[in-house]
C-alpha cells in the first residue's frame, strides 16, 4: 500500500535545502556589499538597477 510518504520526505528534503541554500545566499550577498564598500564602490546599483526597471 502506497501512503505516499516517499513523496512527502523528497518535498521535505527539498523544503530543507531550499532554506539552507536561500540562507547562505543571503550571507554571500551581505559579505559582497561589505567588501564592494571596503573598496571603495558602491554596493547599491543591483537594487537601484531594479527600482529604475520597475519604474518604481
Amino acid at each position: 500500500m502506497d501512503l505516499g510518504l516517499g513523496n512527502v520526505s523528497s518535498l521535505a528534503g527539498q523544503l530543507v535545502s531550499l532554506s539552507y541554500g536561500r540562507d547562505m545566499e543571503r550571507v554571500t550577498d551581505l559579505r559582497g556589499a561589505k567588501y564592494l564598500e571596503a573598496s571603495g564602490l558602491r554596493s547599491d546599483g543591483w537594487r537601484l538597477f531594479l527600482c529604475v526597471a520597475s519604474g518604481t
